[in-house]
Parts: C-alpha cells; sequence; structure tokens
C-alpha cells in the first residue's frame, strides 16, 4: 500500500502524463439529461409492456371508449404530447382524435367549462363534434333566454394566442389560421395540415386542414373581426367531422338562396353577392368554375376532393344564382348545374 508521499507522488505523475481537459460545464449538464432520459426509458419499458397487453385486451372487447356510444371520452387515453404553452388541457378531455366526438351529455359538461354555465342542449344529431356550435333544449330548460357553445375540443388557449387571434384575424399564413381555428374550436391544431383556403380581403378567410391521422377534417371560417367567444350561427356548418364520413356533395348549394354556407350581401369592402364554403367533391375534380347572373366568374381550386370558397360575385344588385361547373385534369366537364 502506498503512503502519503508515493500516493502524492504518483498523482502528480499521472497528472504531468495525462493532463485532464478544461471542465465544460454545459456538457455535463447535457450528459447528465442524456442518463436521465435512458434511465427514464429502461425504467418504464416494463410499463409499455403492460399497457401493450391491456390495449390488446381491451381491443378485443366491442365499443369499449368510443365516445357517443358506450361512454365519454376518458382523459390520458391518448398518447398525443400535451398541448403547446398558447394551450392548457381541457380537464377530462383525451388528446386529438379521440377529443372530436362525444355524447351530449360530456358536449353539455365542456360547454359547461367553456361558457361558465352548465346548460341541456337541443337534440342534435348525434355524435357532437367540436366546432359545432349548439343550442339549448327550449322545453323544461329552466333557466332564461337563449344559449349558444361552440363546442370544445382538448385545449383551452391562454390570453395570450387570443390577444394574437384578435389583433391578426385572418392571417396570410397557415400557422396563424390554424392558431385562429384552434382558438376557435378550443382544440390544439398547431400540427394539422391546411390542405386549401381561399380569402376574401375584408370578408374573411376559409379553409379545409386535415388532422397528423388524416381521420378527421376541420371546416374552418375566420371572420375580419375575431371573436373568440363567440362562434357561428347555431346548426351551421363550421366543424371537425370525420374525414370518413363527410360526404362528396355535388355542388347543388351554390347560388341557392338556402346555401348552407355563410352567404349574403356584402355588406363592406365589397360588391354583391357574397359565398363562403368548403366542402368536398369527388376526387375527379380539379377546377370549379362559378359564373355569377352579371357574367362575372370565379375559379376555384380542388385539392384532393377538397375546396374553399370565399368569393363576392361583383353584381351590383347583389343577386345569387348563376352557374356552376366543374372540370377534371383534362379540361372536361364533369359536373354542370
Amino acid at each position: 500500500m502506498y503512503d502519503d508521499k508515493e500516493l502524492g507522488a504518483e498523482l502528480q505523475r499521472l497528472a504531468g502524463e495525462d493532463p485532464l481537459a478544461p471542465i465544460d460545464s454545459q456538457q455535463l449538464l447535457t450528459r447528465g439529461r442524456r442518463g436521465r432520459q435512458r434511465r427514464r426509458v429502461l425504467g418504464s419499458a416494463g410499463l409499455a409492456a403492460t399497457v401493450a397487453v391491456a390495449v390488446v385486451g381491451a381491443s378485443l372487447v366491442p365499443d369499449i371508449g368510443q365516445a357517443g356510444r358506450d361512454g365519454d371520452p376518458i382523459a390520458g387515453n391518448s398518447a398525443t404530447p400535451s398541448a403547446g404553452p398558447d394551450f392548457t388541457p381541457v380537464p377530462g378531455v383525451p388528446r386529438g382524435d379521440a377529443a372530436i366526438e362525444m355524447t351530449k351529455k360530456e358536449a353539455e359538461r365542456r360547454c359547461g367549462i367553456r361558457t361558465g354555465v352548465t346548460r341541456e342542449l337541443a337534440n342534435y344529431a348525434p355524435p357532437f363534434k367540436v366546432g359545432e356550435t349548439v343550442g339549448n333544449a327550449v322545453a323544461g330548460d329552466p333557466a332564461p333566454g337563449p344559449y349558444e357553445c361552440t363546442v370544445p375540443g382538448d385545449s383551452r388557449p391562454s390570453a395570450a394566442v387570443i390577444a394574437k387571434a384578435v389583433n391578426d384575424p385572418t392571417p396570410a399564413d397557415k400557422a396563424g389560421q390554424l392558431r385562429n381555428c384552434s382558438v376557435l374550436f378550443w382544440h390544439d391544431m398547431s400540427d394539422w395540415n391546411v390542405v386549401t383556403t381561399e380569402t376574401l380581403k375584408g370578408q374573411g378567410t376559409v379553409l379545409v386542414a386535415l388532422s397528423p391521422s388524416g381521420r378527421h377534417v376541420a371546416l374552418c371560417e375566420l371572420g375580419p373581426k375575431f371573436d373568440p367567444k363567440n362562434g357561428w350561427p347555431v346548426g351551421s356548418g363550421p366543424a371537425i367531422f370525420r374525414t370518413s364520413l363527410y360526404a362528396r356533395n355535388k355542388l347543388q348549394y351554390f347560388g341557392e338562396a338556402g346555401h348552407r354556407g355563410d352567404a349574403g350581401g356584402c355588406t363592406a369592402n365589397c360588391v354583391g353577392w357574397v359565398y363562403k364554403d368548403s366542402g368536398r367533391v369527388t376526387s375527379n375534380i380539379v377546377r370549379i368554375r362559378l359564373t355569377a347572373p352579371n357574367g362575372r366568374t370565379h375559379d376555384i381550386k380542388v385539392v384532393d376532393g377538397w375546396y374553399a370558397l370565399s368569393w363576392a360575385n361583383g353584381d351590383p344588385q347583389a343577386r345569387n344564382g348563376g352557374t356552376v361547373k366543374a372540370y377534371d385534369k383534362n379540361g372536361n366537364v364533369v359536373l354542370a348545374r
């Protein structure tokens, strides 16, 4: 065994032959974090295997956990990362696709969180969907006055992100558009894909966006003045829908007074009859041409069957109507009315 003198001499010799490099504190912190992450991964491996077995077992039992069928969504049943700093999770609501459809009871609970008042909702066609603007059941409702709620999704917007939407109601960039739709729907859509969009200056933007999985589509309308408290009129079209169930229409709505989108006479900064709409047509259609009563035309780009429309027809008398033609990629008319 070395005595103190021998040990000191040996340490000095080693230091001279192999001097230590300067200590990089940031590198030490990074290595420490990596080591901690590895330990977490190893420690959670057994738990992940157990969860996988549980999920497989549950999938063999029909209808468990399906919103709008046997029960309401359960919080925390999705592996989607938590909302970003602009949004906080809505209590009791799963993340992502699992939050979109729900029972009437769950819609009433979520509307209570959003509006601060829980009311019995009217019986809309089930399931209730995020972004639907719904009203209260009149019969038997003891509370006075009408009640409207745009059914919220998985994320409550912060005051800061609401202020951004108010200050920039119709952004030109996709990130800003998704931010504002997220605030309207109370659903974090920051990683959604904007398929198509159209803007009429002074009137607003209409857009179509798909969820990361592609299982849901959002039809969103942004007006020239952003109001985070109010959605669209009760029963209106904008909402989030299951892609597989969203029907391909035959453009029967364009030009009609009972148009399902937001249509009406121009109120400011434009002339004529204004159309705002979005939807889905057959996949062979790549372009839709609208012709107003005054002869003015407007072409709508169709992307994978999806279209968005925000247009004033320029007719001084604000007449609606006109003709519609849809074209395939070869320029052939495949639909006309």
